[in-house]
């Protein structure tokens, strides 16, 4: 039973939503926040939660996958169609990409652009809206053909797939966070993922230069999403998205978590960066000549081994600049500054890579459901360091993986057409169990409708009859099928009236 399913009388008790925090979807998280705070600020009027089930189904499937050491895959759907078809063929679950929905499909703006985060927070849960309605609908269709005697009650197709949506970086603070989520789970979604990037700085020069937020932000953001969720009794799943394999800069060295990755130079004669691109020297000079590397290992190349092992073992869980005042106390001769590799948008550079992944989602288990390192292209030998350093360090750990680019070329080099079909369940094996390829929506509806369009162009109506009308899948996918049996639950709506 989940918190929405609570009676008027313990809707608002402490005690029950207490007791809901001891089941098995919601005691590994970790709380900052008291029951008794969340009753406080929960409406008198329990709404319900309508996408409780699909939540609990899409928990059930990950549960099952990390016990049989399996995995399940799906695409982001384009469009309404694509997402009821997606049930018709045997996928499992349905996924919204922000990136497609924000190049494509901006109701209420209509400024459509790349992928910066930066169209309004309502504009993905309204798109989940339509989907979860159109899986409504098409149930109920299926239930009318089933009542006229058109479709067998076996052949009846689940329609409620899950949906997993993008929430990119939460759009805004922690209360805009907050209404967000709202949206979500008002729409029917069953998870979204959060990811710990900086909003609307994405540079499409270097695909490894995203710039993150320090860990505690990327905490707050999931802690707002979960208090949200715990306000409305929502079973959805959160999904901890990090950037940290392919990050270039940080926001802030605030937290001790990210020490190990923020580089600074050891060459004291290097000027800053921003005074040595004014003078006209490149970016790419300066990095040669900086030395850059990150504190501890500038403090381990400067003393001896001694003094280094004490330095790492009293600066435990220490931020950089604590760090650095123990150093200068024990008055070690290390020379090293992050604020020289700072650009014009003061941001501390970042050492982007597995390892940092790995740390990142470490810290960000306690406030999650799921760990995801995003991924610009497919590395195996990567991806096989994340999930096993973590399916061995968290136990019961769930892990999702997004497949971008081509697979048929890993790492450059090209991929045999077995090796292809073969690599979600290869992935799986690693300890993946939901695997997803953001854009295939996109690209397939793109591709397919080129063909046709062109067809029809170049041959008229005959390109029309190639491709629909002589279409084998013609009756189970188009509009006829659709209309027809829409048209009959009219009929038996208009004729339950008629008197």
């Amino acid at each position: 039973m989940s918190a929405s399913d609570l009676e008027p009388s313990t809707w608002q008790s402490p005690e029950a939503i207490a007791a809901w925090w001891k089941t098995p979807s919601q005691d590994h998280f970790h709380r900052p926040y008291s029951a008794e705070l969340v009753a406080s600020l929960r409406q008198p009027l329990n709404e319900g939660v309508p996408g409780n089930a699909p939540a609990m189904k899409f928990r059930k499937m990950l549960q099952d996958n990390i016990k049989n050491k399996a995995t399940t895959f799906t695409i982001g759907a384009y469009d309404v169609q694509s997402a009821i078809m997606m049930g018709d063929v045997g996928f499992d679950t349905v996924y919204i990409s922000g990136a497609g929905v924000s190049m494509s499909d901006v109701p209420g703006t209509y400024n459509m652009s790349a992928d910066q985060s930066d169209y309004p927070y309502t504009t993905v849960p309204a798109k989940a809206k339509l989907f979860f309605q159109a899986q409504l609908l098409h149930s109920r269709l299926d239930q009318t053909s089933v009542y006229s005697g058109a479709l067998a009650k076996e052949k009846v197709v689940d329609r409620m797939l899950p949906i997993i949506a993008d929430a990119d970086s939460g759009h805004g603070s922690s209360t805009a966070t907050m209404k967000m989520v709202k949206l979500f789970v008002e729409s029917g979604t069953s998870a979204i993922h959060i990811d710990d990037l900086l909003a609307g700085v994405k540079d499409y020069r270097h695909s490894n230069d995203r710039v993150m937020v320090p860990t505690s932000e990327h905490i707050r953001r999931m802690l707002s999403a979960k208090l949200q969720l715990d306000i409305m009794g929502s079973e959805m799943i959160l999904i901890q998205r990090t950037d940290a394999e392919r990050a270039g800069h940080i926001t802030s060295i605030i937290d001790a978590e990210d020490r190990p990755f923020i580089m600074g130079t050891t060459n004291v004669a290097t000027p800053y960066l921003v005074k040595a691109l004014k003078d006209g020297q490149s970016e790419e000079e300066w990095v040669a000549a900086a030395k850059l590397c990150s504190f501890d290992e500038a403090v381990k190349a400067a003393v001896s081994e001694e003094a280094y092992a004490k330095f790492v073992e009293e600066t435990k869980g220490l931020n950089i600049g604590e760090a650095k005042q123990y150093a200068a106390r024990e008055k070690l001769d290390v020379y090293w500054d992050c604020e020289a590799p700072r650009g014009e948008m003061g941001w501390y550079r970042y050492r982007g890579c597995v390892e940092a992944s790995i740390a990142r989602s470490k810290a960000l288990w306690p406030y999650c459901d799921m760990l995801w390192s995003c991924v610009p292209v497919m590395d195996i030998d990567d991806a096989e360091t994340y999930a096993k350093v973590l399916s061995r360090d968290i136990p019961g750990v769930c892990l999702g993986y997004n497949i971008t680019g081509n697979p048929g070329a890993v790492k450059g080099k090209t991929v045999s057409d077995d090796e292809i079909k073969g690599l979600v369940d290869k992935l799986g094996g690693f300890g993946f169990h939901w695997q997803f390829v953001p854009m295939a929506g996109q690209n397939g509806n793109s591709v397919g409708l080129y063909k046709y369009l062109k067809d029809l162009k170049e041959e008229s109506l005959l390109g029309f009859v190639k491709n629909v009308t002589r279409s084998p899948w013609l009756d189970e996918v188009c509009v006829p099928k659709w209309y027809k049996s829409s048209g009959k639950m009219s009929d038996y709506l208009l004729g339950a009236v008629r008197f």
